[in-house]
Formats: C-alpha cells, sequence, structure tokens
C-alpha cells in the first residue's frame, strides 16, 4: 500500500509537465544566452519606445497669384502599430498680399493622427493653434484653433521613407479669408523618413 502515494506524486509530476508543455511557444527560436527571452512574442524588455518607429519629415508650400504664401511645416511622429501613426507638427506661414501691400506671418503647432485604411491610403484627423494676426483688433495678434479630417496616400520611396499625398477639410472653416489661411480641402505633399 505504500506505493500508491508514489504513483500519485507520478501522477502529478507527469500531468503538470503536460499543462507546462502547453503553455509554451514552439514557434519562436531557442534565445541566445545573452538574449531577453520572450514569451508567445512579447519582448523581455519593459520598453514601449522603439525609437526604430519614429519618423520625421514635413512639406513646404507655395502660392503665386494676387498674393503671396510660403509654409514650411516640419513633423516627427510615432509608429504605434503598422496601420496607426501619430505625431507633432510645426507650421510657419508667410503671407504678401499684393493689393493691400502688407505681409503677415502665422505659426503654430498641431497634433495629428493616421489610420492606414487599405493598402497605402489612411484617414488622418488633426488639431492645430495658429498664432496669427487678430481679426478684431489691427496690429494684435491672437491665437485660432483649426480642427481637420481627411484622407491621403503615401508612396514608399526608400526602405523606411515615403511621400505623402493628403486632403484634409478645415471642420470649422470659414469663407472669410481672413479667418483662415487654408483652401478647402488643403492639399498637402510632403515627405517622411525613418530614424
Amino acid at each position: 500500500m505504500r506505493l500508491k502515494p508514489i504513483y500519485f506524486l507520478l501522477l502529478i509530476s507527469i500531468s503538470s509537465l503536460g499543462l507546462k508543455a502547453q503553455d509554451m511557444d514552439y514557434t519562436q527560436p531557442t534565445p541566445a544566452k545573452d538574449q531577453p527571452v520572450r514569451h508567445r512574442g512579447v519582448p523581455a524588455s519593459t520598453s514601449l519606445f522603439d525609437p526604430n518607429k519614429l519618423f520625421w519629415g514635413g512639406d513646404l508650400g507655395a502660392y503665386f497669384s494676387f498674393f503671396t504664401e510660403i509654409s514650411f511645416s516640419p513633423l516627427i511622429g510615432y509608429r504605434i502599430t503598422d496601420r496607426l501613426e501619430v505625431g507633432i507638427r510645426g507650421t510657419y506661414m508667410y503671407f504678401n498680399d499684393h493689393d493691400y501691400n502688407s505681409t503677415s506671418s502665422f505659426y503654430g503647432a498641431s497634433v495629428f493622427g493616421r489610420v492606414i485604411i487599405v493598402n497605402n491610403f489612411f484617414i488622418q484627423g488633426e488639431y492645430e493653434v495658429l498664432n496669427m494676426p487678430s481679426e478684431d483688433f489691427i496690429g494684435t495678434r491672437a491665437n485660432k484653433n483649426f480642427t481637420f479630417a481627411g484622407v491621403g496616400f503615401k508612396r514608399p520611396i526608400g526602405p523606411n521613407s515615403y511621400t505623402t499625398l493628403v486632403a484634409l477639410w478645415d471642420l470649422n472653416y470659414n469663407a472669410d479669408y481672413s479667418s483662415s489661411p487654408y483652401f478647402q480641402p488643403d492639399i498637402r505633399i510632403g515627405f517622411n523618413f525613418g530614424f
């Protein structure tokens, strides 16, 4: 009768090995001695930031007609997933109105998010704050908020670089020129490069 506890311990030991085997991920190669251990594809490191997912770039713009507009907008972003990108963008615009012989500068910053819908087509949302000449008081400046939504396309031009074509609509647009420096839609052509 003394063998029953040994059989019982042996049975528990074998069944626990079977349970442990169900939890192991055999699709991953065995890590080398100095590499972090991975479990089910998740890195052993707790760092949420991967510098390889950073990208930078921006766009340049120019318009010459009854007024001149020159703009420069650098950006830096982060690819959260293969389908989701977020970033910040700075903006500087120079205007020269030939009819009134006046010049002005607009500058500000924005945050944006892109979601890849299919292939290289994406939707984009953006919130921007621009410091610009005040509509109410001549000679003073004021901050104005803009909310954009639109669609775009990105075309790879290298292993970690691409061009973008984006059409954005200002959701608070007013046809009065003094209230917005943007046309509807605002068409942007830019370049993004990975670090």
